[in-house]
C-alpha cells in the first residue's frame, strides 16, 4: 500500500492540474461560488443544494460528495476576509470528482468517507472582505444566541447530518509564528476544548490525534511552519460548541509565508492538510498516533512584524540614540476597485530583539529623516524622492490610495511625525544622502531600479 507521503507529493506535483483557475487571490465572493457550483453541474456529478439564506439574501450552499459511512462537515468563510480554505476546498472538490492516475486514492476517500460542504458561510461579509456578517456580527462568537440566520443554518445542518468530524476552516494574521522563532505559523491547527478545564474526552482525543498525522504530514512540505492555535476555552464559539456536542472537531488557520500576500502558496498547503485529513480518516491511520505528540506541536506566537528596520539613528528634542522599528501592513479594502490595498503602520519602536520581520533590515549608520511637504505637481516621484518629499497637495478624485511610490492630500496636512499607530513615511540618509524611502511602509532602495508593488496614501 501506497504511504500518504508518496500519495501527497504526487499529488502536489500535478497540483496545477486540481487549482480552480475562476479564484486567485483573497478576494473571493459569492459570484465566485455560485459560478463555480454552476458550472460543476455540467461538468460533473457533484450533489449540492441550497440550505438557507444569509440576512441579505445570498445563498448559502452544501455540496455533497462520497458515499462512505464516516460523516465529515467542513465550513469555511464563516469570516467574509478569510478566503483561503475556500479556495483550497474548490482544489479539493476538483480533486475528488476528476479522473486521472489517482482514482484509487479518490475511491479509497470516497468509499470511506461522505462529506458536506459549506464553501462560504458568509457570503455578506465576503461581498465587503469583512469579517462580520451583515449585521454586523462575528458568526463565530454566535453559536449560543444564533442571532444571525448563517449561525442558525450552520447549527441546523449540523444537526441533521450529526457528523463525526467537523472542520472550522480559516485565515489568521500573518504575525504568528510556530513557537519563539522566526519561522511563520503558515498552518495552525487546533483541537477545540469543551469546557474551560481543557479536558480530553474520546471525540477530543480523536481530533488531537488527527492533528498530530496533519502536522507531521506538513511539516515534511513546509518544516517548523505548523503551530498549535491558543486552546482557550470560548463558549460562544463554534468549535467549541461543536467539540461539547460530541464531535471531534478540527480548527484549521492559515497564516503568513515570505512573499505570498495573496496567499496562494499558502492555498496549496492548505490542500495537502484537508487531503491528509481525508486520507488519514479513511483508512483511520490517526487512530495509531500518539496524544502527547499533540501539545509537542509548538504554539502560535504573536511575535512577526511585516518588516523590522534594526539600529535605526533617530533624533529627537536634540539628541539621537539607535533603535528598532517595526512596521506592520494592514488591509483595506476599495469596493471600488474591488482591490486590497494597505496602510504600514509604525507597530513599535525600540528594542525588537525578541520579535522578528518577514523581511529584517540592518541600518546601522543610517540616520531617520521626516518627509517633507509640497504643493508642485510637474516633477517625477524620483524629484520628490531626491528632495525629501512624501507628501504632494493635488486634488485626485474620491479615492483613498495610489499605486505610486508618494502619498497625495488635499486640505489638511497628514502629521509627518515618527509615531506608533501612524504610517510609515520616512527616510534613511547616511552622510546627507538619502539611500531608502520608506513610503506607506514600503521600503524602497534609491541604488536599485525596482518595481513598486506597494501603495500609497492619499489624504482628505
Amino acid at each position: 500500500m501506497q504511504t500518504h507521503s508518496y500519495q501527497i507529493s504526487s499529488i502536489l506535483y500535478d497540483y496545477e492540474k486540481y487549482k480552480e483557475s475562476s479564484v486567485f487571490g483573497r478576494i473571493v465572493k459569492y459570484e465566485h461560488i455560485r459560478n463555480y457550483l454552476n458550472k460543476s453541474a455540467e461538468q460533473s456529478s457533484l450533489d449540492f443544494k441550497s440550505i438557507g439564506l444569509s440576512y441579505e439574501g445570498r445563498e448559502i450552499h452544501l455540496i455533497k460528495i462520497g458515499k462512505g459511512t464516516t460523516k465529515i462537515l467542513l465550513w469555511s468563510q464563516m469570516h467574509g476576509d478569510e478566503s483561503t480554505s475556500t479556495r483550497a476546498i474548490l482544489d479539493l472538490i476538483n480533486f475528488l470528482t476528476m479522473s486521472d492516475e489517482n482514482n484509487q486514492t479518490r475511491k479509497d476517500i470516497l468509499h470511506s468517507v461522505t462529506l458536506y460542504i459549506i464553501p462560504m458561510l458568509n457570503p455578506d461579509g465576503a461581498e465587503i472582505f469583512s469579517r462580520r456578517n451583515a449585521q454586523l456580527i462575528d458568526i463565530n462568537r454566535d453559536a449560543l444566541s444564533q442571532q444571525s440566520p448563517e449561525a442558525e443554518i450552520l447549527y441546523k445542518t449540523k444537526n441533521e447530518i450529526n457528523p463525526d468530524f467537523a472542520f472550522n476552516l480559516h485565515d489568521q494574521s500573518p504575525g504568528y509564528s510556530a513557537g519563539m522563532n522566526y519561522k511563520s505559523s503558515t498552518i495552525s491547527l487546533l483541537a477545540p476544548p469543551f469546557n474551560h478545564q481543557l479536558e480530553v474526552n474520546e471525540s477530543r482525543s480523536r481530533s488531537m490525534k488527527l492533528i498530530v498525522s496533519i502536522y507531521k504530514e506538513l511539516t515534511k512540505l513546509i518544516p517548523g511552519h505548523i503551530a498549535r492555535y491558543d486552546d482557550e476555552f470560548e463558549p460562544r464559539a463554534f468549535g467549541d460548541n461543536f467539540s461539547n456536542d460530541g464531535i471531534s472537531t478540527i480548527l484549521i488557520e492559515a497564516g503568513g509565508w515570505t512573499n505570498d500576500p495573496e496567499r496562494e502558496f499558502v492555498r496549496k498547503i492548505y490542500f495537502a492538510a484537508l487531503l491528509k485529513s481525508l486520507l488519514s480518516i479513511s483508512d483511520l491511520c490517526y487512530q495509531k498516533e500518539k496524544l502527547e505528540d499533540y501539545d509537542n506541536i509548538p504554539e502560535n506566537k504573536e511575535i512577526l512584524y511585516d518588516m523590522i528596520l534594526r539600529n535605526v539613528s533617530i533624533g529627537k528634542a536634540g539628541k539621537s540614540f539607535y533603535s528598532d522599528i517595526a512596521i506592520k501592513h494592514e488591509t483595506y479594502y476599495d469596493s471600488e476597485r474591488n482591490k486590497i490595498y494597505t496602510k504600514g503602520l509604525i507597530a513599535d519602536i525600540g528594542d525588537l530583539s525578541t520579535f522578528f520581520g518577514y523581511e529584517e533590515f540592518d541600518m546601522f549608520g543610517y540616520n531617520l529623516q521626516l518627509p517633507k511637504f509640497t504643493t508642485q505637481n510637474n516633477i517625477t516621484i524620483n524629484d520628490y524622492h531626491n528632495n525629501g518629499i512624501l507628501f504632494v497637495k493635488k486634488k485626485i478624485g474620491k479615492i483613498n490610495w495610489t499605486e505610486q511610490p508618494i502619498n497625495f492630500y488635499s486640505t489638511l496636512k497628514p502629521s509627518p511625525e515618527l509615531d506608533v499607530d501612524l504610517p510609515a513615511n520616512f527616510f534613511l540618509s547616511t552622510c546627507n544622502k538619502i539611500r531608502y524611502i520608506v513610503i506607506n511602509g514600503y521600503l524602497i532602495d534609491s541604488n536599485k531600479s525596482i518595481r513598486f508593488n506597494g501603495n500609497g496614501i492619499v489624504y482628505p
